[in-house]
C-alpha cells in the first residue's frame, strides 16, 4: 500500500468517523455500531441545522485543517458540501491534524 492510498483510506475513514458523530448528535442516543465515541463541536454555531435533514450514513464529508485557528492549532473543520458543520473535538484532533499536514 502506498502512502497516498494509506492517507486516502485514513481520511475517508475520518470522514466516516465524523458522520457517526453527527448521527449521534442528531439522534441524541448511542447506537450499537458506533466507531466514534464523541460529537462534533460547534454544530449550533455553524450550518448543521440547515443540512441536518439531508445527512445520512455514507455521506461524504470534507475535513479541512485550520492551522491558523487562534484557539486550537490542530483544528479540523468538517464540511458537508459548502456547509460548515463544526469541528472535530480538540481533545481528539492532534493525530488526525498531523496526518493531514
Amino acid at each position: 500500500m502506498t502512502r497516498k492510498n494509506f492517507l486516502k483510506q485514513l481520511l475517508t475513514g475520518g470522514a466516516g468517523v465524523a458522520m457517526v458523530g453527527i448521527q449521534l448528535a442528531k439522534a441524541g442516543k448511542p447506537d450499537g455500531s458506533k466507531i466514534y465515541h464523541n460529537y462534533l463541536r460547534g454544530l449550533y454555531y455553524y450550518d448543521f441545522e440547515k443540512v441536518a435533514n439531508y445527512l445520512s450514513s455514507g455521506n461524504m464529508l470534507k475535513l479541512k485543517r485550520e492551522p491558523d485557528n487562534p484557539y486550537d492549532k490542530y483544528a479540523i473543520e468538517v464540511f458537508f458540501g459548502k456547509y460548515k458543520l463544526g469541528y472535530l473535538p480538540r481533545a481528539e484532533n492532534k493525530v488526525m491534524a498531523n496526518l493531514m499536514d
